[in-house]
């Protein structure tokens, strides 16, 4: 009986040791994540938009190593932002605009490039260190990559991106100094004004066996992607935990409490991303009051009363569909909002 007991402490050790993944690691060889053919991606000279994203390269050495494109380069059509040599580019087959050597191996740099009709602005760790014009075509039919680019003429991938990505962020605007300062170091909620598409990333487990981890989960389902040729398991090709990046709690949920009292210590879900169920663990015994589930939209989609939950509360989602969903969890005098990804 001691054996079994000391058995279950041990698997149950285990399964609480494990820790969540916050970014994708891209081997550099043939991984990528295609976002499908949607419109919103398709960018032209009359066009406003603003791409975010945190990389942490393995190897800056080498062109090409694309963040994001949809293009079809012999056809003189799209645009792509790549890194190459450790300088940051925005290009169009038309012509780039160019940083110059910025990035630095195994360190986490925060991209951003902002097109405003024509006019660009590259951003990197909130410094503008490039600008200039730039004229992009329609790419037709062509799919969105995250992390690679198309052969030419159009079709297959290439350039792929190596090293970790987290944050990929798609607005419809031409986001400011200050509107890119207030949020870079935290993870959004996904209904922010003007925000059309945003990558966390934050699925499965580190280093763990996320084989079932085959779409990349975006805040609008319409531009989920297929997670392409990835191993989905060790410590490459495969979803990772956000380390070495020297900020706080590494994007996690630090502009998402609205409340002047925040709950911090001991509440998270487990699993997340959940299928049918998760369980709220409050470690620290906070005596807390409910829980409200709304959806990115702000439609409140289940209310849970949590008096008298003690540690751990399991929670049925089975009404829920698939997408990313807020957690607002309440004691007496203060709360937190978490993240929720159903599957």
């Amino acid at each position: 009986m001691k054996k079994l007991l000391l058995l279950l402490f041990f698997v149950s050790s285990l399964a609480h040791a494990q820790t969540p993944a916050t970014a994708l690691n891209f081997d550099g060889n043939n991984d990528y994540v295609d976002a499908g053919t949607d419109s919103a991606f398709d960018f032209t000279s009359t066009s406003t938009f603003t791409i975010e994203a945190w990389i942490k390269p393995v190897n800056t050495t080498g062109n090409w190593k694309v963040i994001a494109a949809r293009e079809s380069w012999n056809a003189n059509q799209g645009w792509v932002l790549h890194t190459s040599n450790g300088s940051v580019i925005f290009r169009t087959p038309s012509g780039s605009i160019a940083t110059g050597n910025l990035i630095n191996d195994g360190s986490w740099n925060y991209v951003v490039v902002v097109y405003n009709a024509s006019a660009v602005t590259i951003y990197v760790n909130e410094v503008s260190v490039a600008s200039g014009t730039l004229a992009i075509n329609s790419a037709g039919s062509q799919s969105m990559y995250i992390g690679a680019r198309h052969t030419n003429p159009g079709g297959g991938s290439t350039d792929y991106h190596f090293g970790d990505m987290t944050e990929l962020r798609f607005w419809s605007t031409a986001r400011t100094i200050s509107e890119l300062g207030a949020n870079k170091d935290c993870s959004l909620m996904g209904n922010e004004t003007d925000l059309f598409a945003f990558y966390n990333f934050n699925q499965g487990f580190d280093n763990m066996d996320n084989s079932s981890e085959t779409t990349l989960i975006c805040n609008n389902p319409t531009f989920n992607g297929a997670v392409t040729n990835f191993d989905l398991m060790g410590t490459t090709s495969n979803f990772v935990a956000m380390t070495g990046s020297g900020f706080g709690s590494d994007l996690d949920d630090c502009t998402l409490s609205v409340d002047s009292n925040v709950l911090v210590e001991g509440i998270s879900l487990y699993p997340n991303p959940a299928r049918n169920e998760f369980t709220l663990l409050n470690e620290s015994n906070t005596n807390l009051v409910n829980a409200t589930i709304t959806d990115i939209n702000g439609r409140v989609v289940s209310n849970i009363n949590l008096k008298g939950m003690g540690s751990s509360k399991r929670i049925n989602i089975t009404n829920l569909n698939s997408g990313l969903y807020l957690v607002k969890i309440q004691s007496n005098d203060a709360s937190i909002t978490k993240k929720l990804i159903v599957r």
